[in-house]
Formats: C-alpha cells, sequence, structure tokens
C-alpha cells in the first residue's frame, strides 16, 4: 500500500511496486500527489492488464483528465483504476427510528448541517438505545460508570443494535459502525462508473453498470465474485 509521498519524488514511490513485483497496488494520496504518481506509473509501465490500481476517494472533478504534465498519457495510465469511497445511503422519505427521515432531518436543521450531521444524530440515538437496554438488567441505584457488570451489559447491547438511521441503516461489529462503499471505476476516455452494495454485509454489489478489463481472461477469473 502506498501511503507517503517521498521527498524524493514520485519515481521513487513508483517504483517499489516495481522492485517487488507486485500487481495490486492500493494509494492513499491527494489529487495533486496522485498526478505526478500516474504521470510517472505511465513512463514506467506500471499500468493495463497487468496491474490493478486501487484508490482511496471520491473521483471528484475527474482530476485525471486535464492533467496538464501528461496529458492523454496519464488517461491511458489510469484506465481501469478502481477508487473506494465511504457511500451514504440517506433513506429519503423514509422514516429513521426517531421518526424522522433523512430529508426531515435536513430541513429541521435548515441547512445548517456539516458533512458528519446524520451520523453524528444517530450515534446518540446507539447510546441512547444502548443504556435503555442496559438499565433494564442493571440496577442504577448502584449505579457507577467504573463497574464492569454494567460496561459489558452496555457493549453487548449496542453490538446487537440494528435500526434505520437518518444515515441509513446502523450496526455494529465490535467498536466499529458496519458501513457501505462505494466503488467507481476510470473506464474509456476517462469517464467513470459507479457500482455500490446492497446490503450493509457487503456480500453483494448492485450496478447497472460493467465493470470492464482491460485483459478479457482476468474477467473470467473473477466474475463470479461480483
Amino acid at each position: 500500500m502506498i501511503r507517503n509521498y517521498d521527498r524524493a519524488g514520485p519515481g521513487s514511490i513508483v517504483g517499489i511496486p516495481m522492485d517487488l513485483d507486485t500487481r495490486i497496488i492500493i494509494g492513499s494520496f491527494s489529487q495533486n500527489v496522485a498526478r505526478s504518481i500516474f504521470c510517472e506509473a505511465y513512463k514506467m509501465g506500471i499500468y493495463g492488464g497487468d496491474y490493478a490500481w486501487v484508490l482511496q476517494g471520491l473521483p471528484v472533478d475527474g482530476w485525471w483528465v486535464d492533467s496538464e504534465r501528461c496529458g492523454q498519457d496519464m488517461l491511458a495510465a489510469m484506465d481501469g483504476v478502481i477508487l473506494v469511497t465511504n457511500y451514504k445511503p440517506r433513506i429519503g422519505t423514509i422514516a429513521s427510528i426517531s421518526g424522522l427521515s433523512s430529508r426531515e432531518f435536513e430541513a429541521q436543521m435548515e441547512g445548517r448541517v456539516s458533512g458528519f450531521a446524520y451520523e453524528t444524530y444517530d450515534a446518540l440515538w446507539a447510546v441512547t438505545l444502548s443504556l435503555v437496554s442496559t438499565l433494564r438488567s442493571v440496577n442504577i441505584v448502584n449505579f457507577d460508570y467504573s463497574s464492569r457488570d454494567f460496561i459489558d451489559h452496555l457493549s453487548k447491547n449496542m453490538a446487537s443494535l440494528s435500526f434505520n438511521g437518518v444515515s441509513g441503516p446502523v450496526a455494529f461489529d465490535g467498536p466499529d459502525r458496519i458501513g457501505f462503499s462505494a466503488f467507481y471505476q476510470v473506464q474509456s476516455f476517462g469517464e467513470f462508473v459507479k457500482f455500490q452494495p446492497t446490503s450493509t454485509s457487503a456480500q453483494s454489489i448492485s450496478t447497472k453498470n460493467r465493470t470492464r478489463w482491460i485483459t478479457p481472461n482476468v474477467y473470467r477469473m473473477v466474475t463470479q465474485t461480483w
């Protein structure tokens, strides 16, 4: 996985997969750094059917299309690249556990919401529901935040939560919320298509679009997993 941008330049970073004969490359860096990385990837031949690039982030503004550094070379290097980001399945007009839909929640906030307002609201509901369930089993008269019994009950109840929030379905895997991921693939001429999961189990992906594999044999090998 490529995470750091070496001061020596993009060539030293892109050369790592080549030195290790790595074929699946996961990258996490800014758009500006990505432009430099993929210009170098083209020069070094680290693209195409022999390599699978997976990047973190949204395909914002098609940053690979209008590159002044290497133009068409950038499009060639980015062809087939997969981008992965957090997918927020707003529930629209469907009522959440609070009785509010996503649209009603936003209307009540009168537009004064940050990008995390939906998740924050649902987090409060998760804590509240867990506390309510816990207090049915723990005597509040002798309540103590340091009580191991209280902590165990609270953790167990939160782990079993499953409800619709204004940010989408809410459930947990240990301390982490089970989230959705959206997948994008950069295809011909720098355009991209989107694929999204159909459930929190993330065992299936629903899309009207089709993945495009540069090497047909690769598609036949992995198609059953999609």
